[in-house]
């Protein structure tokens, strides 16, 4: 695998001093480093790689196993070395026929400013009640509720965590905690309680959608490394995905 490595080191201080802009030049640019499923585009056009790099990256996947743990990963096998253990967040996006994942906001004062307490529900998103910019933007939110309503905020705040000791001493209630499995990871967990805003805004419908598009994404993955194979080889260049 150095072999590769060394490689993709010589192409990235080729591609120094190159703007994307220039990459453009070639008309089936967008074609060859973009691909569509169900409707939900992925598009990695707009990056500083080439079509030698693409290929490379492509061949360090395959290299590394990214398929073999992929498919690990659907199986149920314990891919958690740290934990032991397997993850399931495709279960979360699954239908019923199907075999057995919080943006942090920017300007957390900006997003506080306009907003009418009486009507204002807060969050607190994070599996482990650890994640340094989850606590310190519940901090500056918990604050604000105070300065707006004193120490009475109970009814303005709820939490998604898996650890009910550390949403108790923020001061929730633990009836307004929603827990999840510990085999969700913390980052892929939209698709459970974590998701919550969705619902609320949306409804269940759109919360529907949402794992309905999720669900495709997860069947395409099987596809995804045979599809950038099939383009970076194809002897008349890139060709859409």
């Amino acid at each position: 695998m150095t072999g590769i490595w060394k490689k993709l080191e010589k192409n990235h201080a080729a591609a120094q001093g190159r703007t994307i802009l220039s990459l453009f030049n070639d008309p089936y640019r967008f074609d060859g480093f973009s691909a569509e499923v169900d409707g939900m585009l992925l598009d990695v056009s707009k990056t500083n790689i080439d079509k030698d790099a693409l290929s490379l990256l492509v061949d360090l996947a395959i290299m590394a196993g990214v398929a073999e743990k992929r498919d690990a990963m659907f199986a149920g096998d314990k891919i958690n070395s740290t934990e032991d253990r397997a993850v399931f967040h495709t279960a979360l996006r699954a239908d019923d026929t199907t075999p057995l994942m919080v943006d942090v906001l920017p300007g957390i004062a900006e997003t506080l400013r306009p907003l009418d307490l009486r009507r204002t529900l807060i969050i607190v998103s994070t599996k482990t009640f650890t994640t340094i910019e989850t606590m310190t933007h519940a901090a500056t939110a918990i604050g604000w509720l105070r300065w707006c309503a004193g120490e009475d905020i109970g009814a303005h705040l709820a939490a998604v965590s898996t650890a009910p000791d550390k949403t108790a001493a923020m001061g929730i209630a633990p009836d307004r905690v929603f827990g999840f499995a510990d085999w969700v990871g913390g980052r892929y967990s939209l698709w459970g309680p974590v998701g919550s805003p969705v619902f609320a805004l949306g409804g269940l419908d759109c919360s529907n959608l949402r794992s309905v598009g999720c669900l495709t994404v997860s069947l395409s993955l099987t596809e995804i490394l045979r599809v950038a194979r099939a383009v970076t080889c194809s002897p008349k260049g890139p060709r859409p995905m």
